[in-house]
């Protein structure tokens, strides 16, 4: 196979993103199948529908010749439709091709982080044979708790600051299988912000009660909802610095960039109606927070989606470490492993860790399993995986994180 365009670039951005690519083989992986993609593509033009005699190129052709936002972004819808299609064509080859639109997600994710060409540009003709190619990307529930059980378990959470570590990829290397159990029930659980097209109600839903999640061009993800005829649009919570609401005087004010807001103001009842809890949330009595700010999702794939984790798990991991033995072992024999390494304890590391411990032959899988034992801790990783987890959109949630 030979060398596609980029590929040396491709292959560093996969090495940085250290939140989804975060070993070795994941990254020789998706560089590898990238290219098999690109190949895959190529042998099969006669899938596009052409016009006029405007024929599709060839994949790299129009990496090399697109120079803007838009273009760019109906080219890979486009591909991602004729990928689509060849599965509703041969179901056969579905799992093959279904990783392709994986490959191709990250690879678009990639090529938006590069600049454009200079000097070049397609013509109105290849540009309107795209569009009449493109279309929307649509998710199963299936392929969603894939995608996020993926995330899940590369999740560690190492700091030498903390006692208790969760080392989430060398307890899938003890317990492979209860792990990734573990983490496909923790995903069908997690939840989605959807507004009904038509009330414009807000509620959660889980990804277990999910038909399809669909991206459309515009960039709205809509949300179909297994036996709901309701129709749905994925929302994102955001964060806003300045709207929020504050307790003055035994009264509840709502505060927007930095002024009261006239009128927006209430006691706050003596009924126990009304809780503030030890965030300073305020809360019903439902324990509901009052103040939620909501606004439709506007994403190009599904790296754009990030997992927000209502409570922190290292903040789980302090308020339950007596609930947490198993978990308390690992985490010391971590340290020792790391010591003996001549590796720092912190999330940086963990690649380097997991490649030592694969290759220790003293002290490696069966060592761990005399200390701790060979029975996967259920109740402990049970108890982390009740913490509410939330879908909203990458951007936000990068703010959030730093506020």
């Amino acid at each position: 196979m030979a060398k596609y365009y980029k590929e040396d670039d491709f292959e560093q951005w996969l090495i940085n993103d250290n939140d989804r690519w975060n070993d070795p083989t994941s990254v020789s992986t998706y560089k590898s199948e990238v290219g098999s993609m690109i190949d895959w593509v190529n042998q099969n033009k006669g899938l596009w529908k052409t016009t006029g005699g405007t024929k599709f190129q060839n994949f790299e052709w129009y990496l090399q010749n697109i120079n803007c936002d838009t273009d760019r972004d109906t080219f890979f819808s486009a591909v991602l439709n004729i990928i689509q299609k060849e599965i509703n064509k041969n179901p056969e080859n579905k799992s093959r091709l279904q990783n392709f639109k994986s490959y191709l997600c990250a690879f678009e994710d990639f090529y938006r982080d590069e600049g454009f060409p200079q000097s070049s540009s397609i013509s109105v003709a290849q540009r309107n044979m795209l569009r009449q190619n493109s279309s929307c990307a649509t998710y199963s529930k299936d392929e969603l708790i894939k995608e996020f059980q993926g995330r899940v378990l590369f999740q560690d959470r190492i700091s030498m600051s903390k006692n208790i570590l969760f080392p989430i990829r060398l307890i899938t290397k003890l317990w492979s299988e209860d792990s990734n159990t573990w983490a496909e029930g923790v995903c069908e659980n997690i939840l989605i912000i959807v507004k009904d097209i038509n009330s414009g109600e807000i509620s959660e839903k889980r990804i277990s009660q999910i038909e399809t999640l669909r991206i459309e061009k515009t960039g709205e993800v809509e949300v179909i909802i297994d036996k709901d005829k309701n129709k749905y649009i994925m929302c994102t919570s955001y964060s806003d610095p300045y709207e929020h609401a504050k307790i003055e005087n035994g009264k509840i004010k709502y505060i927007k960039k930095r002024t009261d807001v006239k009128g927006a103001e209430c006691d706050i009842p003596t009924d126990g109606s009304i809780i503030i809890d030890k965030n300073k949330n305020i809360r019903d009595s439902q324990n509901e927070i009052i103040l939620w700010h909501v606004k439709p999702v506007k994403i190009k794939s599904l790296g754009d989606i990030a997992i927000d984790h209502d409570i922190p798990i290292s903040q789980v991991l302090i308020d339950k470490k007596k609930q947490l033995p198993t978990l308390s072992k690992i985490s010391e024999i971590y340290r020792e492993l790391s010591q003996d390494y001549g590796l720092k304890v912190s999330a940086k590391e963990v690649n380097n860790f997991c490649k030592k411990f694969d290759s220790d032959q003293t002290k490696g899988q069966k060592y761990l399993e005399s200390k701790c034992g060979t029975i996967f801790p259920q109740k402990e990783m049970d108890l982390i995986g009740k913490c509410k987890l939330v879908l909203m959109s990458k951007d936000e949630n990068s703010l959030k994180s730093d506020n």
